[in-house]
């Protein structure tokens, strides 16, 4: 899905406000998406959440030793790590599940190609003829263009 400035407002929103992209779609790719974009990265970030860690620490004067623990919230991905995602990553939402790295498989480079494109070409609405799958698994074309 692109998810650039310039789509943003074809999704129902305000250019700019990826929003209502990110309550509609149940999957999305950090590989289409504009990585300069702080403002929709740090939302990212923020979906992501933090995760909690245990921090100890131990202390000792006068014959006394004191440990204490204690829990920190820390970001799972920063920005800046979003932004530096090696390429053939991705960062999958899924209903009901906590976001997950992952390294999509594309299905027109898989073994199943053919077969698919077949069913592709087979199912689609009468009178029109499927587009050819794009030459990169990050780029999509946009609805309306």
């Amino acid at each position: 899905m692109e998810l650039t400035q310039p789509s943003a407002g074809r999704w129902r929103g305000d250019p700019g406000d990826h929003g209502p992209v990110a309550k509609e779609s149940h999957q999305r790719s950090r590989g289409a998406v504009d990585v300069d974009d702080d403002k929709f990265l740090r939302r990212i970030s923020d979906l992501i959440g933090p995760y909690e860690q245990i921090v100890t620490s131990e202390s000792s004067g006068r014959g006394t030793r004191q440990r204490s623990r204690s829990v920190q919230e820390k970001t799972i991905l920063t920005v800046a790590e979003l932004r530096e995602l090696p390429s053939g990553r991705a960062i999958c939402f899924a209903s009901g599940t906590p976001a997950v790295l992952i390294e999509p498989q594309p299905w027109f480079l898989g073994k199943d190609a053919a077969v698919i494109e077949a069913s592709r070409r087979a199912h689609s609405p009468v009178g029109s003829d499927p587009e050819p799958v794009a030459t990169s698994p990050w780029t999509v074309k946009a609805i309306d263009e």
